[in-house]
């Protein structure tokens, strides 16, 4: 395996055991080396650091496997994989449908594992996750015995590191339709694993619909960016007076529908408006009891965070105005670079903005089941608050 060298002083992360190296704290690298290649990697004075993998359009050069030194093969990651399964055993997620691995939480970066009933779906993000993928459909076919295992690597953050965009089915016989049925808190949801967002639902939000059903029975909601209906379905089990989802795919609503009737939940066609969530809130002059705010990710990279805190602020600004008093605000950000300190500053100015009173109820992150390593604080992604509106 080749040796990476890391510059005098630049080793304490590695050392802490973050596993991104940066391409400005690497002294060596070989001419040869391929872009998702297994490299050692060492210190100025030749202590061994770990073994990672290396990219050549990254800014982050090296993501660490391991700080020890073992061989990288299929035995490696069903090792891994077995240990992200054994920290999930006594989470009582109560579902069939979880993340089986988050990538560096779970010292495998760059990979995404979840389960939807028998069915795996995979993403590889990145070079050396793409380059070492079939140890992982390997293993996933003796741990799991699945019907299905697809390989989702669809995300445009693969562009980054010179790789194609791919989605196929590895393993089992493809069917006629990516529809699968999961079950959820007793509630039941179809999934479109193929066509999806990210790996089909937001299965991070699990318990943050949990909460919701504290607060929204008896209450008119106003649920933005509703997807496939989710946090709606949830409220309208509760007892909330009328739901009104917001979504700009046709598609999404469509699937929305068979959700409600999964679930014998009866709805009027106007419970379910095909728009942009900017134009309806630019527009709509109704009044709710308790708004959600679960937009997409605003904040991709370095060079659109402003435009993205300019984003959150607006929408947050917006739905503020929509709450009738003593109401309640659900809002999120699912964007990384945007911290929950960050998020709580737009949430402050929106209330200024928008000339409300706000108390925070309550704080919400990522289900329990998207762990969270100390080691890589940036696996806190999903940030939220419940807000009462006076």
């Amino acid at each position: 395996m080749q040796k990476v060298i890391l510059k005098k002083g630049k080793c304490s992360p590695v050392r802490r055991k973050h596993p991104w190296i940066l391409s400005g704290a690497v002294e060596h690298t070989p001419e040869e080396l391929e872009n998702g290649q297994n490299v050692e990697v060492y210190s100025s004075n030749g202590e061994f650091l770990g073994i990672g993998y290396f990219s050549k359009y990254s800014q982050i050069s090296i993501r660490m496997w391991t700080f020890e030194k073992v061989k990288i093969n299929k035995q490696f990651f069903a090792k891994k994989i077995s240990n992200a399964l054994e920290a999930r055993k006594s989470l009582n997620l109560n579902t069939n449908a979880f993340r089986c691995v988050f990538s560096e939480a779970d010292g495998l970066p760059g990979i995404i594992i979840d389960k939807y009933n028998n069915v795996l779906v995979c993403q590889f993000l990145t070079a050396g996750a793409d380059k070492n993928k079939n140890y992982v459909f390997d293993a996933l076919k003796e741990m799991f015995n699945p019907a299905l295992i697809i390989e989702r690597s669809d995300e445009k953050i693969r562009l980054k590191e010179n790789l194609n965009l791919k989605k196929e089915v590895v393993f089992g016989k493809e069917p006629k339709n990516f529809i699968v049925k999961i079950q959820e808190n007793g509630i039941n949801f179809y999934v479109d694993v193929w066509e999806g967002h990210k790996t089909g639902f937001y299965i991070d939000q699990r318990e943050n619909r949990k909460k919701l059903t504290d607060y929204c029975k008896g209450k008119n909601v106003l649920n933005l960016f509703s997807y496939t209906g989710a946090f709606g379905i949830y409220a309208k089990l509760t007892g909330s007076k009328k739901v009104i989802n917001v979504e700009i795919s046709e598609k999404n609503i469509m699937l929305a529908k068979d959700n409600y009737k999964l679930n014998n939940i009866p709805f009027s066609e106007n419970e379910f408006i095909r728009a942009d969530v900017f134009d309806f809130l630019s527009t709509d002059n109704k009044n709710y009891d308790l708004v959600i705010l679960d937009p997409p990710k605003f904040v991709s990279s370095k060079s659109n965070l402003e435009k993205g805190k300019k984003g959150y602020f607006w929408i947050n600004t917006k739905a503020l105005n929509k709450i009738k008093k003593n109401g309640f605000l659900f809002t999120f950000s699912c964007s990384g670079l945007i911290s929950k300190s960050e998020l709580n500053n737009i949430l402050t100015r929106s209330s200024i903005k928008a000339e409300r009173e706000i108390k925070i109820i309550e704080n919400l992150n990522q289900a329990k089941d998207h762990i969270i390593s100390p080691f890589f604080p940036e696996s806190l992604y999903l940030k939220g608050f419940i807000c009462f509106i006076e």
